[in-house]
C-alpha cells in the first residue's frame, strides 16, 4: 500500500515524448479514455494544473472498465510500459516517495507478487507490525534486481487479483495509480489514467478503509472535494477543487498536488499535510 508520503516539490512537468521541461502554469496533461486504451496528450492551458484527467467523447461500451480488477490490469501494463521506456539515469532519479528512487518504487510494486502472505506476516511480526518498515526494507533490497526483471514481473502479473486482507480491489488500484505518478511526475513522463479509474481511486480515498495505509484519519473530513475534469465530488465543508490527478496526489500526501488545487479549503488541506 502507498503509505509513504512526499515532502518534495516538483516545479514542472513535461511532454512525455520530449526531454525538455515546461512550467506547470502553461501546460497540463490531459488523459483521454478511448475504448480500452488510455491515450495521453499535452495541451496548453491558462489554468494552473499539474495533471488532468478527463473523458473523451468516445465511451467504453462493453463496461469492462467499471471492473476495478480490469482497471488494475490496465494501469499495471501502462506503468510497465512507462518503466520500460526509462533510461538508466531515470531509474536512479528521486521519486515522489520520500527516500525512494524510481527503482525502489518499482521494486515496491512487485512486492505483492514476490512475497507470500505467510512471509509478509512473519516480516510484520519481526517489524512489530510496522508495515512501512517491511515495505521499505523489501523495496531497497529488491531494487538490486535487473530493471527488465522488475518490469516483466509487473507486466506478467497485470491481472493478478490479490487484495490485502480486509481490503477490496480499490486498494491495489490506488497503489498502482499513485506509484505510477510517483515515478512519472518527477520525470515529466505521466502514465495515463482513464477518468473512471481516477474517480474510483478518489472515491476510495474518502473511505475509512483508505486510512489503512493511504490517507491518515482526519485528512479528508469536513472538506468538500470536486474534480474539475471528471465530474467526481464528495464531502462537505470548505471547497478543494482541481484536476483529478492533483486531488489524488494531494490526498495521498504528495504536496505537489496542491499546486493544481483551488478553493477556500486548500489552506486547511495544506495544514493537514504538514
Amino acid at each position: 500500500m502507498t503509505s509513504r508520503e512526499s515532502k518534495q516539490s516538483v516545479g514542472s512537468i513535461g511532454d512525455p515524448n520530449r526531454a525538455e521541461m515546461t512550467t506547470l502554469s502553461v501546460k497540463r496533461m490531459v488523459i483521454c479514455e478511448t475504448g480500452r486504451e488510455a491515450v495521453a496528450r499535452q495541451v496548453s492551458d491558462d489554468q494552473d494544473a499539474m495533471f488532468s484527467v478527463r473523458r473523451c467523447e468516445k465511451r467504453v461500451v462493453s463496461g469492462c472498465m467499471a471492473d476495478p480488477f480490469a482497471m488494475i490490469a490496465v494501469q499495471r501494463r501502462v506503468v510497465a510500459d512507462l518503466m520500460s521506456s526509462l533510461a538508466d539515469d531515470q531509474w536512479a532519479a528521486a521519486s515522489l516517495c520520500e527516500g525512494w528512487t524510481v527503482r525502489e518504487v518499482a521494486a515496491h510494486l512487485v512486492m505483492p507478487f514476490d512475497m507470500s502472505l505467510p512471509s509478509l506476516m512473519w516480516r510484520l511480526a519481526k517489524a512489530r507490525g510496522n508495515f512501512n518498515r517491511v515495505s521499505d526494507d523489501y523495496a531497497k533490497a529488491k531494487a538490486s534486481a535487473p530493471t527488465a526483471s522488475l518490469v516483466a514481473t509487473i507486466r506478467s502479473n497485470a491481472e493478478d487479483r490479490f487484495t490485502p486482507p480486509g481490503m477490496g480491489p480499490e486498494a491495489p488500484l490506488t497503489d498502482i495509480v499513485v506509484h505510477g505518478l510517483d515515478i512519472g511526475v518527477p520525470l515529466a513522463t505521466i502514465a495515463p489514467v482513464p477518468a473512471e479509474t481516477a474517480n474510483t481511486v478518489l472515491e476510495f480515498l474518502m473511505t475509512s478503509k483508505a486510512t489503512r495505509g493511504f490517507v491518515p484519519d482526519g485528512r479528508v473530513s469536513r472538506l468538500r472535494f470536486e474534480s474539475t475534469d471528471t465530474g467526481w465530488s464528495a464531502g462537505s465543508g470548505p471547497m478543494v477543487s482541481g484536476p483529478a490527478g492533483s486531488l489524488v496526489l494531494a490526498l495521498t500526501g504528495r504536496r505537489i498536488g496542491l499546486d493544481g488545487l483551488a478553493g477556500d479549503g486548500v489552506g486547511e488541506l495544506d495544514r493537514r499535510l504538514n
